[in-house]
């Protein structure tokens, strides 16, 4: 799916706009994504990334709709179904499951990457003053995003901006009597080599593997 979006968005771009820019906006908005994705969910295994760059594509086709607005014929079409592909993915990742591996964060890193980025770099046929504050509006934002992003991922250990901001870097189930005073597992995480190491040892022969979703789903989490 990500490759047939790349195909039919980007061949129009790249032959608008040239293959440069439309290179330059789609690599950059997937570290963009990745970014986004790393303060968003910065405890998920992985991200593949590339569907980050096919919604900067997508942003980018919006961002030649308005830095070209009067020059574009079938202008009022073409958002309309910008905003029904963007409209398709929020309702996506809200009815989505906690456990599903679909990267939106990265997705909104990347549409907004590329919205910003392409509001800057593409062709614009005939500029005037207001799209000139524009860009001024586009780029503060952009840049207060990447300061925001940089710093957030800087602190240790890892938080998410949607749990709480509880910072943990390692996390496991446990079941013991003794210690929680009850005969139900529990989730414990921890934000230093301190915590594990007191965890260990006092829980060691019950600490198993967890999904750290299923804890959150599941308000399961030992405080």
């Amino acid at each position: 799916m990500n490759t047939l979006v790349t195909i039919f968005t980007g061949l129009p771009l790249e032959g608008f706009h040239g293959k440069w820019r439309t290179m330059v906006i789609f690599e950059t908005s997937v570290i963009a994504g990745g970014l986004w994705h790393m303060a968003w969910r910065p405890h998920d295994s992985g991200l593949v990334g590339m569907s980050a760059g096919c919604y900067a594509l997508m942003a980018m086709h919006m961002a030649d709709v308005i830095m070209n607005w009067k020059q574009h014929r079938w202008r009022i079409p073409r958002v309309i179904l910008l905003l029904m592909l963007i409209g398709l993915d929020v309702g996506a990742s809200l009815i989505a499951e906690p456990d599903d591996v679909t990267g939106h964060a990265a997705h909104f890193g990347g549409y907004l990457a590329g919205l910003i980025f392409g509001v800057h770099f593409v062709r614009n046929v005939k500029v005037t003053k207001c799209e000139q504050v524009l860009k001024a509006a586009f780029l503060f934002v952009g840049v207060a995003c990447l300061i925001f992003c940089i710093v957030w991922i800087s602190f240790w250990a890892p938080r998410a901006m949607w749990d709480g901001m509880v910072p943990w870097c390692w996390a496991r189930q446990a079941f013991s009597y003794p210690y929680f005073g009850d005969r139900e597992w529990h989730c414990i995480r921890c934000p230093d080599e301190i915590c594990i190491a007191d965890f260990t040892a006092k829980l060691e022969t019950s600490l198993s593997p967890v999904s750290y979703i299923a804890c959150d789903q599941g308000g399961l989490w030992w405080t």
